[in-house]
């Protein structure tokens, strides 16, 4: 029998799946299959990171969150059905001191029981491009909790009491709707009975332990997380890894583009002072805002051919091919277009009201304003079925807009044909060849740094 947890988990799945074009996964291979274990994880996109990681971890896990959520209509039931933990934070009672002790020892309680617990130890969801300072709860709950496993085993294996796996959540663009998730599992961090023993040595001793566990999480972090100084640095980086995959003589390598991205922004933190390494940042910005300014990607300029009769093909091969599915989708467009739109507008304001507009925002209320109402939609459109067609007309046409809606989400045809129309017209009124020269130019460039600067890749 499926469990409520396993069916909210495949639910969030599917639902995280429609919105995210693509959620790729590295690093899995270090959480084990068994014994208590945190995951630790960066905190870019609101509720939305703790369902990132309970679809992708392959574990059970209880979570915990702001005790505001608790209050809100539908989530506060939802959170406390999947055993969530709340957390009273300072901020969100005008600077008072709250007393989270009952919270740790309530995280302590699932690690003791040999269950996984999500935590984000910055303590907040933000829209910065570095981590925040990382609280220290995390380390002092599994400290109580290892003392507690030993005491019920004392001849528990000493080498590994609880694992923290720290969790790298990188959005591409993480407001847009069908952008890019990376999700990175770290190396592990273990608990043992060396560093249990010491920690029990005096109090002052358990607070130097603590404050190590947080500070090797930092570090842990920082390697999983795509950080830099600013989103256009990490935007201009993710360009230069693009142009050095797609290098002739790198290509064939087949190397993991995350992989690569990590390194770039290693190495880059280190030599971001070099002259030469600031001029060719420069030039690769600037033909990152000339893509900007034609709304196209890289890829446009890397795929298309460079004659204009080859242009008009590809507009009208793409043509043919979304007016073959578009049919299918249109009765989910006409569904769902418009709840789309609403949502888009809504999310926007909400984040506007509630942070000033930080993305972190915009992408957790878009997700939960579909998950409240849609469900309200098809109750509607399956009334009115029932009412014009009686009670057999009900399932065909719910499943026909549903089956509609999912091709209109993961083909987006209408939108793509005319990106594609677009595309072509702005390409004739520029120098494409210009553009391709000027690509060619700054791969090689790119590919020079790397071996100048012995980048181990």
């Amino acid at each position: 029998m499926v469990s409520f947890y396993g069916f909210v988990s495949v639910f969030f799945h599917f639902a995280l799946s429609l919105y995210y074009s693509k959620i790729d996964k590295v690093g899995d291979k270090h959480i084990p299959k068994h014994g208590p274990v945190i995951f630790a994880g960066s905190h870019p996109n609101s509720l939305i990171d703790p369902l990132i990681i309970m679809t992708t971890c392959g574990r059970k896990v209880r979570t915990i969150a702001k005790s505001t959520i608790f209050s809100i209509p539908v989530i506060g039931t939802l959170v406390r059905w999947m055993g969530t933990i709340p957390v009273h934070r300072r901020q969100d009672f005008e600077g008072k001191v709250q007393n989270n002790e009952a919270a740790i020892h309530s995280m302590a309680t699932i690690l003791i029981s040999g269950d996984c617990l999500c935590i984000f130890p910055e303590g907040i969801s933000h829209d910065n491009s570095e981590l925040s300072g990382l609280k220290t709860g995390f380390a002092r709950a599994a400290l109580i909790a290892a003392n507690e496993i030993v005491k019920r085993d004392p001849h528990i294996s000493p080498d590994t009491l609880i694992t923290i796996i720290p969790v790298g959540l990188n959005y591409m663009e993480k407001e847009k709707f069908r952008s890019a998730v990376f999700v990175e599992f770290g190396e592990p961090i273990c608990i043992d009975m060396k560093t249990l023993e010491e920690s029990n040595i005096s109090e002052e001793k358990n607070r130097q332990v603590v404050r190590r566990l947080t500070d090797t999480l930092t570090i842990s972090l920082n390697k999983v997380t795509l950080t830099a100084s600013s989103w256009d640095e990490l935007r201009v980086l993710h360009l230069a890894e693009e142009l050095y995959l797609d290098d002739p003589e790198v290509k064939d390598r087949h190397l993991d583009a995350l992989d690569v991205y990590h390194k770039f922004l290693t190495v880059y933190r280190k030599i971001k002072g070099n002259a030469d390494v600031q001029q060719l940042f420069k030039e690769v910005q600037d033909y990152r805002v000339q893509l900007d300014l034609l709304k196209v990607s890289d890829r446009d300029i890397r795929t298309l051919s460079l004659s204009k009769f080859s242009l008009l093909l590809k507009l009208f091969e793409t043509v043919f091919l979304y007016s073959i599915i578009f049919p299918l989708s249109l009765p989910g467009l006409i569904i769902h277009g418009p709840l789309g739109i609403l949502l888009d507008y809504l999310s926007h304001k909400l984040a506007m009201e509630k942070t000033g507009l930080d993305k972190s925002s915009v992408a957790h209320y878009r997700v939960l304003g579909a998950i409240l109402f849609t469900p309200i939609v098809y109750a509607v459109i399956g009334v009115a079925t029932w009412y014009i067609f009686g009670i057999k007309g009900v399932l065909p046409v719910i499943g026909t807009i549903f089956a509609s809606g999912f091709v209109a989400i993961k083909f987006t045809p209408f939108t793509l044909t005319l990106r594609a129309l677009g595309l072509v017209l702005k390409l004739f009124l520029v120098n494409v060849s210009q553009l391709k020269t000027q690509r060619r130019k700054l791969q090689v460039k790119v590919r020079d740094a790397v071996n100048e600067q012995r980048v181990n890749l």
